[in-house]
C-alpha cells in the first residue's frame, strides 16, 4: 500500500480537528496529528495484510517530532527565497552560500554534503565525495531544465546547509582563538 504524507493544508486542519477541546500549542497539535496520521496509515497497512495485499516496501516513515516541525517553521521564517521556483544552484550559490567565488562556493556545498552523507549513517569516506559530486551533477541538470530546487525543497536544504555553516563558523573561530592563545 503505497502512502504518503499530507500536505500542509491537510496537516493543518487535521491538526485543528483533533485538537478540538484540548489545550495544546499549535504545534503540539500539528505533532498530535501526525502520530494520528502514521498511526492510522500503520493499521491501514496490517488491514491490507490480512485482506492479502502487499504493502509497498516504501511504506510511511514519519519521524517529525515537535523539534522537527519548529525547526520547518524556523526555516520558513528566516531562509531567504528566490524571485521564482524551480530555483536555481546559482540562486543557492548568491542568496544562502554567499561565497566570494563559485569555487568557493561549490567547495563548501561539497563540504556540506559530505557531512550530510556521514550524518545520514554512512561510513565510508570515498562514497562521501562521490555522492556529493552525483548530487551537485543532478542540480546542474536541474538547472537545464529550469531549476533545481522546488520551494519547500529549497527551504529544508537551505536551512540545513546554514546550520551546518553557523557551525562551522563557530567551529573555525574557537580553532582561530585557541590559536591565538597558544602563540602568547
Amino acid at each position: 500500500m503505497k502512502t504518503r504524507l499530507p500536505n500542509w493544508e491537510e496537516l493543518a486542519r487535521l491538526a485543528a480537528a483533533v485538537s478540538q477541546g484540548m489545550k495544546k500549542k499549535p504545534v503540539e497539535a500539528v505533532a498530535y496529528a501526525l502520530e494520528l496520521y502514521h498511526e492510522t496509515q500503520i493499521a491501514l497497512e496490517r488491514a491490507a495484510i490480512e485482506a492479502g495485499g502487499i504493502p509497498d516496501s516504501g511504506s510511511l516513515d514519519l519521524d517529525l517530532t515537535i523539534e522537527k516541525i519548529e525547526t520547518m517553521q524556523r526555516y520558513e521564517k528566516t531562509v531567504p527565497l528566490p524571485t521564482k521556483f524551480p530555483a536555481t544552484l546559482d540562486d543557492f550559490f548568491r542568496l544562502i552560500v554567499k561565497a566570494r567565488t563559485v569555487a568557493d562556493a561549490t567547495k563548501r556545498l561539497r563540504d556540506f554534503l559530505c557531512y550530510s552523507y556521514f550524518k545520514s549513517g554512512n561510513t565510508q569516506k570515498n562514497d562521501a565525495g562521490a555522492y556529493a559530486a552525483n548530487q551537485i551533477q543532478k542540480m546542474k541538470d536541474g538547472d537545464k531544465n529550469g531549476g533545481y530546487f522546488a520551494q519547500q525543497q529549497w527551504r529544508s536544504f537551505a536551512g540545513h546547509y546554514m546550520d551546518w555553516w553557523k557551525r562551522q563558523r563557530s567551529f573555525k573561530a574557537r580553532e582561530s582563538a585557541r590559536h591565538r592563545k597558544k602563540r602568547r
